[in-house]
């Protein structure tokens, strides 16, 4: 059994980035010989529930969560202009993961509030107020290429991001691949504002 475990898995019901369903997902997580697995689809928790049946039946530890596009922490980082799939400019999002009920029901409460300041589908986004709010028993994760971090950081922004940030479970991702290479912008971010790190694997089960 590995000791690796999947932090930033999407399902179908993330469109464009997932395409398995989240049986399958717990299907092949089990013939890889894991034994837990985190959904992380986009602002929601649509297949949780059939995640966690899966994971149950198949007597692995699921971890419910959601990936969060957050506006107030300005704009993803765009993908190079010679990739093939491009998008336009999106909220920076944060991986967030429930470690009691909770956090599950900030969880669902966070999506809630945000999703009825829509105008139009899958138009909604986060603030920082309602993260902090929202707060208690999630777990964050800062993300990779879709995360906040990529994008350069003044002092001020990270003394702000240190303030605000400090009651939070929070962990810096550093994204590794098979290959043995790696992202150290985080790390070398890391080792400014204090955060814990951990590593992820760019190959994830996003698409």
């Amino acid at each position: 059994m590995t000791e690796y475990v999947e932090l930033h898995s999407a399902s179908a019901f993330s469109f464009l980035e997932g395409a398995s369903q989240p049986e399958a997902l717990i299907e092949r997580a089990t013939e890889l010989g894991m034994h837990s697995l985190a959904l992380t689809d986009r602002n929601g928790v649509y297949g949780s529930a059939r995640f966690h049946t899966a994971a149950k039946r198949a007597g692995l530890q699921a971890h419910v969560g959601a990936e969060i596009a957050v506006a107030s922490f300005g704009p993803r980082l765009a993908p190079p202009k010679w990739l093939p799939h491009q998008f336009g400019i999106e909220p920076a999002r944060v991986s967030l993961l429930c470690e009691s009920q909770t956090g599950y029901q900030n969880l669902c409460q966070l999506t809630t509030r945000f999703k009825l300041r829509e105008r139009g589908k899958a138009e909604g986004s986060a603030l920082l107020r309602d993260l902090q709010e929202f707060s208690e028993g999630l777990i964050c994760l800062t993300g990779g290429d879709e995360g906040p971090l990529p994008l350069p950081w003044s002092r001020a922004v990270r003394r702000q991001a240190e303030r605000r940030w400090r009651s939070w479970s929070l962990f810096m991702v550093r994204a590794t691949c098979m290959s043995n290479c790696s992202d150290t912008r985080n790390v070398r971010k890391s080792g400014g504002t204090r955060l814990p790190l951990i590593s992820r694997n760019l190959s994830s089960s996003r698409s």
